[in-house]
């Protein structure tokens, strides 16, 4: 049955290269606060097709647009998480082993995506060399602040031996050291924090010396450093002077690990299981689903250095930002640039979807470990998985 699939799969490819883009332009002037909806219908030509499943795809790259209506349609799970389960009912729809069903549903709110600009350093032997380059992302073709955390005075932080995809990261400046958290996203890119590589005003940026990627097994006992080929900043993350703070909106970076390492098969990032990329709904927020998040957290009890994977779960807010969300789930120092991900279930199949990062936390003097970060969105995804800069 999988080897069936794989090949109708493999088909599936080849006819999506073949697909128009007219065939791919959103639905737009959403007039209607409810929606008819077949699951999986993606551009609501009555039918749920390869051209959904190229839809979605191509959105969760961010290498198309999606209008609230085509993301409503395009939750084929009914999950409130846009991501691969969505990708692969779909499929299962096309190959006949899923009927799909017609219900309706309130029309979700827009997930943002908008065009911004990065920086650019290069790295060569662990440290940044010349001049940062600059560069645009934009807006591909069609195709509330958050309420006070919980007070919690025992985290729920437990010890993380499976999430290898988690990942650790070092640098320095003028030799004073910082240690953050990582994941793994593709073959050759780390997702992170900008806080975990930079630091600065716009007219002072400094990233980090002798930066490293390190990779524990599931052990922890053993592990791989790896050296950075370049590191991919938001222009907009930096302020223009110390009093102004922007930068919580922004605080996403990219780190793409140096192409030495595909010669060697004990190196190359292909054997490690990057993270699928997912979308949070307004349907998720309401309903107000759980989360995970997983970084290389100092000791919750005793604030030593961040040695160890850990995980902790908690719902999300029901009120997020356009950019950020928070969540009941804990964070600690250490944690920063780690994931929040989503354990979505379909056909008794799990596969964790990157829906965000962490990047800031509760007050430790009050005991608040909430996790607070970015947002998943086509944005980003287009900045990690449809960038041509790096």
């Amino acid at each position: 049955m999988n080897n069936l699939k794989r090949r109708i799969c493999s088909t599936l490819v080849a006819i999506a290269s073949s697909v128009s883009m007219f065939s791919i332009m959103p639905i737009t002037n959403v007039s209607a606060t409810t929606i008819y909806v077949k699951e999986g219908d993606v551009n609501n030509d009555g039918s749920t097709s390869v051209t959904d499943a190229v839809i979605t795809s191509k959105y969760l790259h961010g290498s198309v647009s999606c209008s609230e209506e085509n993301i409503t349609r395009m939750d084929a799970t009914r999950e409130g998480i846009i991501d691969y389960q969505d990708y692969n009912f779909i499929i299962n729809c096309i190959i006949g082993y899923e009927t799909p069903q017609t219900y309706y549903q309130t029309v979700y709110d827009p997930i943002i995506d908008e065009s911004r600009t990065y920086y650019k350093y290069s790295y060569s032997n662990g440290s940044a060399v010349g001049s940062p380059t600059e560069y645009t992302l934009n807006v591909p073709g069609d195709g509330s602040n958050m309420r006070e955390a919980l007070d919690r005075t025992t985290p729920n932080f437990i010890r993380d031996y499976t999430n290898i995809s988690t990942v650790r990261i070092f640098g320095n400046i003028d030799n004073t050291y910082f240690s953050g958290s990582g994941f793994i996203i593709d073959d050759h890119v780390v997702a992170t924090c900008v806080h975990c590589v930079a630091l600065g005003t716009s007219n002072n940026i400094s990233v980090f010396n002798n930066l490293k990627v390190r990779v524990y097994d599931s052990t922890e006992s053993t592990y791989i450093d790896y050296n950075i080929d370049s590191v991919h900043v938001p222009k907009s993350y930096f302020p223009n002077n110390s009093n102004i703070e922007p930068y919580n909106e922004y605080d996403y970076a990219l780190i793409h690990i140096d192409s030495q390492y595909d010669n060697d098969s004990s190196k190359t990032f292909s054997q490690y299981d990057p993270y699928n990329i997912g979308y949070m709904t307004s349907k998720f927020f309401s309903d107000q689903g759980t989360i995970t998040t997983s970084g290389y957290t100092t000791d919750p009890n005793n604030q030593t250095a961040g040695t160890h994977r850990y995980y902790s779960q908690g719902t999300v807010y029901n009120n997020p930002t356009a950019n950020k969300y928070g969540s009941y789930a804990c964070a600690n120092n250490g944690d920063s640039g780690g994931i929040a991900y989503y354990n979505s279930n379909y056909n008794n199949s799990i596969i964790k979807s990157a829906v965000g990062n962490i990047n800031s936390r509760g007050y430790a003097n009050y005991n608040l470990y909430e996790t607070f970060g970015c947002r998943m969105t086509p944005t980003l995804a287009r900045f990690y998985l449809h960038n041509s800069n790096i």
